[in-house]
């Protein structure tokens, strides 16, 4: 899913509200790309959450993903409810973060492709980081895998289309067994529909067809995957207004990534039967 947020756009309550109610922090290795795109990275260390959190060498800003609007949603759902202690602390919660562009999990996801090992090697380096600022004597376990992809393959060559759901299939499973022998498995999995515009022009119109393929695909694996595996789906009303707020080259926005985010937590939740069904 394409999306390109600003720091300079995040409003300040929200700032406000995530820094009051959770200690957030975020390691991160994007602008990974499959055009071999310099990558960013935040040197393996974990960064407080803020405006400034997310360097991007490609566009030169502060930028940041969907993790506002699932971190505000699981505070909402997984922190507020639950009896608040007196002592001050904040519930921590680790954010690792790891983005690609342009890219398909037909080849660039692929367990057999260049950069899987990469995503395994930063992800298990940043638990260990987890175990040591926590003093845990082993490592963490991971609470979720969001995952926002799917475009390129939409997009691309029929049997990116058409092997989507054996791959996601094989991707997730080749995942949960890199991490069996140190944390539990498996950990639940949560994808975002993918969803766009509506217009009436034939390319807009043809792009829908073969995305309404890639989310059935998504969705199907999911099922196959079982109890542990949900899509993020997202109601036509939604996607308008998603798509309204949209950036002028098509990109997802702060805003629109804002809402992508709330659904991806909000699926998490349900997944794990947290509290009845919210309907955004």
């Amino acid at each position: 899913m394409v999306g390109r947020g600003t720091g300079a756009e995040l409003d300040e309550e929200l700032l406000d509200f995530v820094n009051k109610h959770a200690f957030v922090q975020m390691a991160y290795d994007i602008d990974k790309s499959g055009k071999e795109q310099a990558n960013t990275t935040s040197e393996n260390q974990f960064l407080p959450l803020d405006r400034t959190t997310q360097w991007s060498a490609g566009g030169c800003c502060h930028t940041h993903g969907p993790e506002w609007g699932i971190v505000k949603r699981l505070i909402e759902l997984c922190i507020l409810p639950r009896t608040q202690s007196d002592d001050g602390v904040r519930p921590r919660i680790y954010l690792i973060k790891y983005a690609m562009g342009s890219s398909t999990l037909h080849v660039h996801w692929s367990p057999e492709g260049q950069y899987y090992p990469q995503f395994i090697s930063f992800t298990k380096t940043m638990l260990k980081r987890v175990a040591q600022q926590e003093k845990l004597p082993t490592l963490p376990r991971i609470d979720c895998f969001f995952w926002n992809q799917g475009d390129s393959d939409a997009s691309g060559q029929a049997v990116m289309r058409d092997s989507y759901k054996d791959n996601l299939v094989n991707f997730l499973r080749c995942i949960w067994k890199e991490f069996a022998a140190d944390i539990p498995t498996p950990f639940p999995f949560v994808p975002l529909q993918l969803h766009w515009k509506v217009t009436e022009s034939k390319s807009t119109k043809d792009y829908r067809k073969k995305m309404v393929k890639v989310n059935a695909a998504m969705l199907d694996g999911c099922q196959e995957l079982g109890p542990m595996a949900r899509m993020a789906a997202i109601t036509p009303e939604m996607e308008l207004t998603i798509a309204s707020k949209y950036l002028e080259d098509g990109h997802s926005g702060t805003a629109a990534l804002f809402i992508e985010g709330q659904h991806l937590a909000k699926a998490f939740a349900d997944l794990l039967n947290l509290r009845e069904p919210i309907v955004l």
